[in-house]
Order: structure tokens, then C-alpha cells, then sequence
């Protein structure tokens, strides 16, 4: 465990610590370079003090939720109007953001300890993403006078805050600049954070629709390789900031419930990975980490679990995804990476899932890796209601 280390050394920490774990734990905590300087190692210690402790974005969320009260509040929706449905819940002058929700899918048997809300607020924040905003890397909110009066944005930020502290999925859609604005308010650091990619030779662009295009961005200049970045900074300030910021300013007041607004204002970087996409894509190992097998199993089962692990291993990043889904009601890891997957195994004849008990049930034997990669499949593609069983 520690080849660096002489007989000698590992001897006099484990007659210092007494017990192997303690010495380890020492040994572990190393910060020197120099492993020569025993009673250097010694000293440092095991532990950091509690002031210490690495914020994280886990723990401020676990605070937040703490202003929840024990109360729920049973929201019925119907799986083909979820939107209206939802709508109707948090425009009610009675709606109270200290309440978590129990929902209750019409036509649906399931019964709601956690699951069902996250799956809840999957598809609801789809279907946001897909009536409210536009664009395709990034997403902005869709300018006009009807959703400003509305004041809608303001309840799509109360949803994807709800969404957040209770299990379900974040709102991933903003460009750097437009979440900064967002989380801070301040619209002149957030143009700071606008980049721009190289632009092709400007003098191929017809000259007339050009500068038309130019005086509806309030921009009286005349387009040229040389000025181009900075044109084109104003345009994105124009039509990505400005016009939205209305519509920003309404989503941010949304969020403000629970003191989310508060602590995201305050650590708007950890905050960033919930509203901005980012390259790190779950992983096949990622999904497999969070697997939890019983400590004991058959030898058909132990099979079932190298099935398991063969079919993630060239699962696509959309069968991850539906995978995740399937198990815990959001495309994303069980509570930030650092909850599980459980998976049972047992006397059925087909595969099913609790979504709020976030696991996995599989018949006790599959007689090939062909017949169980294309009977999770099936079941993974499925377009049947959300819930078929309690």
C-alpha cells in the first residue's frame, strides 16, 4: 500500500499510531516531498480543521434545503398537459415555496417518495426548455411582449429552483455570460465574459442586409475584418443580453425563494455546472461507479453484473442518459455523483425500476449477453406512460 516507504518507517508509524488504520491515515496525509523527514510526516495532520472543510456544491445545496418545511403539497398532473398542469400549481395564490411536492401522475398507480417528483420536473423542464427558449449549444429566453407582461419567467425560475432542491435536474441551457448575469445581476461583468470564436473574411456578407441587420443592433458602423469583434461583441450584448435581460431579471426573481438566489449569488462557480452545459459528459464509468450489487450472488446473477458492466461499457451517451432516467428520474448522476444505483435481482420475468427507490430489478438469469443487452434496450426505448406500476 505504501512502496515508498521502508519496513522501518511503516514499523515506527504503526508504533506511534498503534493501530493500522491510524497509522495509514498518517501516512495518507503526507503533504512533504521529502520522505526521508519521518517526524516531518508524523506531524502533519491527519485531519483538517473543521473551518476547512471544502465548500462544495452538494453541501450548499444540503443547506438550502433545510428551509423546506416538513409539509408536502400533492400536485396532480396529467402526463400529456404537464406544463398547464404545473402552471396551474405554482400560479395559485396559495402556492407556498417551503412545501415539497408529492406528485401524482393521473392514470399512473405510482406512489411518490421522490422518484416521481424528479421525474416530474425532467419532463417539465423539457418542455420549458422547448415553448420558452431558443438556440442550440446555448439557449436564450424568447423576446416578446406577451412573456414579458406575463411574468411567466418568473415561475420558470421558482421551477428549476424547486427542481434543484429536490432531487431533480438543474436547467443547463445558459451560454457563460447569460448564466453570470443570471447568478450576479451584473450585467456589465457578464459582457466581460462574452468570447467570440474567429469569424471568416466579412467582405463576402451582402453590404445592405448587413448594415440593415447592423442598425436594428443600434450598431452605425460599417462591418469590416478589422472591427469585427468588437461589432460582433455589441450585437451578442444586443441580442443575447439585452433584449433577454428583462427576461432574466424575471427568472432570477423566481429564484429567489429559499435563499437559492442568495447562496447562488454567493458561490456563483459552483452554481455554474447546474445552468451551464459543460464538456464532462457522464462517463461509462461514471454510471458503472454508482452501481451498488448485493454483497452476494448467485453465479447467474454474478453473470448479470458482467452483462451489466459489458453493455455500459459501449453504451452511447443517449442510452446513459436514458438509463439514468429509467432508474432515478433525472439524466444525471444520483445526488451529484455521490449516491447509488442499487441493483436487485429476483424472481420476475421482466426488467423494472424504482425511481425513488432508485434501483434496479432483473429477472435472477439471462442466458446470453445478446438476450440481456436487447432486453434492457427494449425496456431503456420504451415510450409507455412514465409509471405502470406502484
Amino acid at each position: 500500500m505504501f512502496p515508498s516507504h521502508s519496513t522501518e518507517e511503516l514499523q515506527d508509524a504503526l508504533n506511534i499510531h498503534v493501530t493500522v488504520e491510524m497509522a495509514a491515515l498518517a501516512l495518507s496525509s503526507k503533504v512533504a516531498n521529502d520522505m526521508s523527514d519521518f517526524d516531518t510526516v508524523l506531524l502533519q495532520p491527519t485531519f483538517l480543521p473543521k473551518d476547512h472543510d471544502v465548500i462544495t456544491l452538494h453541501k450548499v445545496i444540503e443547506q438550502i434545503q433545510r428551509n423546506f418545511s416538513s409539509d408536502k403539497e400533492k400536485v396532480k398532473v396529467d402526463e400529456d398537459d404537464i406544463f398547464n398542469d404545473a402552471l396551474a400549481y405554482y400560479k395559485d395564490s396559495k402556492f407556498d415555496a417551503r412545501k415539497k411536492l408529492r406528485v401524482l401522475y393521473k392514470g399512473q398507480p405510482a406512489a411518490d417518495t421522490g422518484g416521481v417528483t424528479r421525474q416530474f420536473y425532467t419532463q417539465l423542464l423539457q418542455e420549458i426548455s422547448q415553448q420558452f427558449f431558443y438556440g442550440d449549444t446555448f439557449k436564450t429566453p424568447i423576446y416578446n411582449s406577451n412573456i414579458a407582461v406575463s411574468g411567466i419567467m418568473k415561475l420558470v425560475g421558482t421551477v428549476i429552483t424547486h427542481s434543484i432542491l429536490q432531487g431533480g435536474p438543474g436547467f443547463p441551457v445558459f451560454s457563460p455570460s447569460v448564466y453570470h448575469c443570471l447568478a450576479t445581476g451584473d450585467f456589465d461583468a457578464a459582457v466581460q465574459k462574452i468570447s467570440i470564436a474567429s469569424t471568416s473574411d466579412v467582405s463576402t456578407l451582402d453590404a445592405d442586409e448587413t448594415l440593415n441587420f447592423l442598425s436594428e443592433c443600434g450598431q452605425n458602423v460599417t462591418l469590416s475584418n478589422s472591427n469585427k469583434m468588437i461589432v460582433l461583441q455589441g450585437i451578442i450584448v444586443h441580442d443575447v443580453l439585452g433584449h433577454p435581460k428583462i427576461l432574466l431579471d424575471q427568472i432570477r426573481e423566481g429564484m429567489q425563494i429559499l435563499s437559492f438566489g442568495a447562496k447562488m449569488k454567493q458561490y456563483p462557480e459552483l452554481f455554474q455546472e447546474l445552468f451551464v452545459p459543460h464538456n464532462k459528459e457522464c462517463s461509462h464509468s461514471d454510471v458503472i461507479k454508482v452501481l451498488e450489487f448485493p454483497q452476494t450472488m448467485t453465479a447467474d446473477e454474478t453473470s448479470i453484473q458482467g452483462y451489466l458492466i459489458e453493455f455500459f461499457q459501449t453504451a452511447s451517451k443517449e442510452t446513459l442518459t436514458q438509463f439514468l432516467v429509467f432508474t432515478t428520474g433525472t439524466p444525471r448522476l444520483p445526488n451529484f455523483g455521490l449516491g447509488n444505483i442499487e441493483v436487485k435481482f429476483d424472481n420476475v420475468t421482466s426488467i423494472f425500476a424504482s425511481t425513488c427507490l432508485m434501483a434496479i430489478t432483473f429477472p435472477q438469469a439471462f442466458p446470453n449477453q445478446e438476450t440481456f443487452a436487447s432486453s434492457i434496450e427494449a425496456v431503456l426505448t420504451s415510450k409507455t406512460k412514465s409509471f405502470n406500476c406502484v
